[in-house]
C-alpha cells in the first residue's frame, strides 16, 4: 500500500497538477489517478469530449437517465454574436405586446416566431389606406351580394358599364339620367315610340334635327311604303317664310309619291288662324283702284261676312305702274282684332309682269 502524506504535502502535489509540474504523479493511488486523468473520466463515463466546446458555453451539466453524466445542448452562446440574422427573428418583427407571433421551433430545430396576424393590437375600424393598398378590380365580374371586396367593387364597375354603355367603366356617359328624362319632360309613354337610329334627337318626337329640307321633321309612318312628313321653317315671327309642309312620300327614297290625301276626321270646326292660306269660300272684295287701273286693297271676308285678311299695295310706283311691297294684315274671328301684320317685298319682271310677294 503507498505510504500516505501529509496535509502540507498533499497541497503540493495538487498544486504541481493544476501546474502542471508534478514531479511524482506515482505516489497517487488508482482511484485519484483515474479521477484526474482526462480521458479515463470521459471514456469511462461514455462521453464524446469533441461535443464540448473550448469554453464550455453551450453545454449544460446534467445526468441522464441512468444517472451518467451528460450534456444538454441550450444553443450556440459561445459564437451567437457571428450568428447570421436569418437565424434570428428581428425585434422588428415582434409586436410590442407580443401578441401577434407565437414562438416555434423551424426546421433545423432553432428558435422562430411565426406571424400569425395582429389581432390584439388593431382596433375594429382602424384599417388604414396604407395597410390594405392599392387593389385592382376586374370589371368583367358579375355583380353579386357577397364575395371578396375586390370582387364586389369589380361587380359595381361592370354594373357602371351597363347603365353607360362604354367598354370602360371609366368613361364618362354621353348625357346624365336627369337629361335624359328632360327629353320627355317626365311624361310616361304607352304604345310604341320609334326614332331613327340615323337622326339626332334634340326633343323626343317634337323635333328633329335636319333642317327644313326633306331629310328632317317629323315622321308619321305605320311601316308602309307610304308615309307623311311634317317640316315647320321660319326665322322671325310673320317675316313671310314661315311655313308648315305636310309631304306625302316614300318611304324608300323620301321622293313625293304623287297624289295623297290627307283626310282629317271627328273635327267640327277649323281655325284658319295665322295661316297664310286663301280658302276658296273667302268673298274677295277689291278697293282702292289708282291712276294705272290696279287695286291697291283687297279683303277677304269668310262666309260670316268677317274680314279675315286685308292685303295693300304701298309704295312709289315704278315706271309700270308696280308697287314694291304688299302689307298682309290678318285678323281674329271677329273680322276687328289684328293677328299679325306683315310688308312682303312684291317683285316683278322686266316686263312689269307680277312673279311672286314674300
Amino acid at each position: 500500500m503507498a505510504d500516505l502524506i501529509g496535509q502540507s504535502q498533499f497541497k503540493d502535489r495538487v498544486r504541481g497538477i493544476v501546474q502542471g509540474d508534478d514531479a511524482t504523479p506515482e505516489l497517487w493511488n488508482g482511484p485519484y489517478q483515474d479521477l484526474i486523468n482526462n480521458d479515463k473520466f470521459l471514456n469511462d463515463t461514455k462521453l464524446d469530449k469533441t461535443e464540448v466546446a473550448a469554453n464550455g458555453a453551450n453545454k449544460v451539466p446534467r445526468l441522464d437517465a441512468a444517472g451518467k453524466g451528460a450534456f444538454s445542448i441550450t444553443g450556440d452562446a459561445a459564437s451567437i454574436g457571428g450568428k447570421v440574422p436569418a437565424d434570428f427573428v428581428p425585434m422588428t418583427e415582434v409586436a410590442a405586446n407580443g401578441a401577434n407571433k407565437v414562438p416555434r421551433l423551424d426546421a433545423t430545430g432553432k428558435g422562430a416566431f411565426s406571424i400569425t396576424g395582429e389581432a390584439a393590437s388593431v382596433a375594429d375600424g382602424s384599417v388604414s389606406d396604407a395597410k390594405i393598398a392599392n387593389r385592382t378590380i376586374d370589371q368583367t365580374i358579375a355583380p353579386t351580394n357577397t364575395g371578396l371586396l375586390s370582387a364586389l367593387l369589380g361587380g359595381i364597375a361592370n354594373m357602371i358599364k351597363a347603365i353607360t354603355g362604354k367598354a370602360d367603366w371609366k368613361t364618362a356617359p354621353r348625357t346624365t339620367l336627369e337629361k335624359a328624362a328632360a327629353l320627355d319632360q317626365d311624361n310616361t309613354f304607352t304604345g310604341n315610340v320609334i326614332v331613327d337610329a340615323s337622326a339626332a334627337v334634340r326633343y323626343l318626337i317634337a323635333r328633329m334635327a335636319g333642317g327644313t329640307g326633306d331629310q328632317g321633321g317629323l315622321i308619321v309612318d305605320q311601316g308602309s311604303a307610304y308615309r307623311i312628313r311634317m317640316t315647320a321653317q321660319g326665322t322671325a315671327l310673320d317675316n313671310g317664310s314661315n311655313r308648315f309642309d305636310v309631304r306625302f312620300e316614300k318611304a324608300a327614297d323620301k321622293t313625293l309619291a304623287g297624289k295623297g290625301k290627307i283626310n282629317i276626321l271627328g273635327a267640327s270646326q277649323m281655325k284658319l288662324g295665322d295661316i297664310d292660306v286663301v280658302s276658296p269660300n273667302y268673298l274677295v272684295r277689291r278697293s282702292g283702284k289708282d291712276a294705272n287701273g290696279k287695286f291697291t286693297q283687297v279683303d277677304y271676308l269668310r262666309p260670316d261676312g268677317t274680314l279675315a285678311i286685308r292685303t295693300t299695295l304701298t309704295g312709289a310706283v315704278d315706271a309700270n305702274g308696280n308697287y314694291p311691297t304688299m302689307q298682309v294684315v290678318k285678323y281674329e274671328l271677329d273680322g276687328v282684332t289684328v293677328i299679325s301684320t306683315v310688308n312682303n317685298p312684291v317683285t316683278y319682271d322686266a316686263d312689269g309682269d307680277y312673279l311672286n310677294c314674300g
